[in-house]
């Protein structure tokens, strides 16, 4: 038996938990900015790139072989089995291992490079407002004031989001 607190019937606080982690780093990139020069950009956006290849690839992977038993929750659907095939057999977790790596190599490639219309969806997205927050910080050595709208937009987002979710779930 674990020794963690449950959080919900499914885990459903240790999925808030992990918003909240986010928010939280976010802002630590807003308190204290790194500054970077040109050269190391060009090498960042090249080995980012790669982990951000890599990490989708491990993502991709995994929901494919979860197949029927994924679920966003941390506690298993009542019907779904361990699975040890496929990608699994390496990583316990291929889901998260993957999105934390295509989230670490996205936060070295800008979005200035990217197609108009890519600007346009990641900027509806709070994904594209945190990265932007980011890239002000560290790839403009901005204060943090540049980055604070974001923030700004990402706490409204979350306790809009998390409003929903009391409002929507119920725990039998």
């Amino acid at each position: 038996m674990s020794r963690l607190p449950s959080l919900g019937p499914r885990g459903e606080g240790w999925l808030l938990l992990q918003l909240l982690l986010l928010l939280a780093i976010v802002a630590a990139a807003m308190a204290f900015p790194l500054p970077v020069d040109s050269s190391v950009q060009q090498t960042a956006r090249v080995v980012g790139l790669v982990i951000l290849v890599v990490g989708l690839i491990v993502f991709g992977l995994g929901i494919v072989t979860l197949g029927s038993s994924l679920s966003p929750l941390p506690a298993p659907m009542p019907s779904a089995e361990l699975v040890e095939r496929g990608i699994y057999r390496f990583i316990r977790h291929p889901i998260y291992t993957g999105l934390i790596l295509a989230a670490l190599g996205g936060c070295w490639w800008p979005i200035e490079v990217t197609p108009g219309w890519a600007q346009s969806i990641a900027m509806a997205l709070p994904t594209g407002w945190t990265m932007a927050a980011l890239h002000r910080l560290m790839s403009f050595q901005a204060g943090a004031a540049a980055a604070l709208p974001y923030g700004i937009a990402l706490a409204v987002a979350a306790l809009a989001v998390g409003w929903i979710a009391v409002r929507t779930f119920r725990y039998a």
